[in-house]
């Protein structure tokens, strides 16, 4: 009987300390916010294209900023990843109204693709939400789709 109790004791106080020591449990992704903004206006660009690596590594995201310019994503490991977007800028596209009010373009947006690009770097640290502004500059590339 005696042995019995100590068993039934034992198996409780393991199960105990397992319990108390998994349930400790630390985050330790590393999160960044990458805040996208218009060079000249200082305004938060919503659907920018981010892209977020490191050269010559499998090791990157991507994703589209949100209506306050946002954009915030997770990896496994801190490192140093390079920040690269996109945006596509329709007002480059020279849209033009006729008098029955019908759009007409200087360029066609679906043979032309009208976009500004800005870039920036970032140190990620574990368990931490790093902030990085991104702004996208007034210069205008156009090319074929």
């Amino acid at each position: 009987m005696k042995k019995k109790c100590l068993f039934i004791l034992s198996l409780v106080l393991l199960s105990g300390l397992t319990t108390l020591f998994s349930g400790c449990d630390k985050d330790t992704n590393s999160y960044v916010d990458v805040y996208v903004v218009d060079e000249a206006t200082k305004r938060p660009l919503q659907h920018a294209y981010v892209k977020i690596d490191i050269e010559n590594s499998y090791v990157n995201d991507e994703g589209y900023t949100l209506g306050d310019g946002h954009y915030l994503t997770q990896f496994r490991d801190p490192a140093i990843f390079n920040v690269y977007v996109e945006y596509e800028d329709y007002d480059c596209y020279g849209i033009h109204y006729d008098e029955t009010g019908m759009p007409s373009f200087d360029y066609d947006p679906t043979i032309y693709k009208c976009y500004r690009t800005g870039s920036n770097t970032v140190r990620l640290k574990e368990g931490e939400t790093v902030e990085v502004t991104v702004n996208v500059s007034a210069e205008v590339f156009r090319e074929r789709r």
